[in-house]
């Protein structure tokens, strides 16, 4: 790819071989969560199903600690919220075409024509372990920088619970 972007995936064999070469230093240069391939693989394979406009791939990688938001549509725990809703106590659940209206516009500002994971550092001050992975995105000629994505540990695993749209849309 041109203008010096790459794919994550090379990011991630460079750092496994600043590590092997450190040897045995005493400090890592990526705090503990980031060390952790999770939250990479999650950012990676939800920049790879905006591209592809894949949206049941982005909305089963997206959500909150609660889980996926293509998993908040049903089952009791819904319809408890819903009635919460209803008493002002909670927000109800996003129907399915909400998720998909969502989804379509996150993957519309995340179209790309390569990115590069720039940095991974841990979000201080969670409950949750939670990563911020900042990645270079390429539209055409243009490059943004810094676009930040979240990405929450939750316990079916990691799911990315926001992203930094306004990098790209300049809004």
């Amino acid at each position: 790819m041109s203008g010096g972007i790459r794919r994550a995936g090379g990011v991630l064999a460079c750092c496994a071989a600043g590590l092997l070469a450190t040897g045995c230093a005493t400090r890592s240069p990526l705090p503990p969560s980031a060390e952790d391939p999770g939250p990479l693989r999650a950012a990676e394979r939800f920049l790879d199903a905006a591209n592809r406009q894949d949206l049941d791939a982005l909305a089963h990688a997206f959500g909150t600690h609660r889980g996926a938001i293509a998993d908040a549509g049903g089952g009791l725990g819904c319809g408890l919220r819903r009635v919460a809703s209803w008493l002002g106590a909670a927000d109800r659940c996003p129907t399915r075409q909400e998720v998909e209206v969502r989804m379509h516009a996150i993957a519309a500002v995340l179209r790309h024509d390569g990115y590069e994971v720039t940095s991974a550092e841990l979000v201080p001050g969670r409950d949750r372990p939670v990563t911020r992975i900042s990645v270079a995105v390429r539209r055409g000629e243009r490059i943004h920088r810094d676009v930040g994505l979240l990405v929450i540990r939750t316990s079916s695993g990691w799911l990315v619970e926001s992203v930094e749209l306004e990098k790209i849309t300049g809004r």
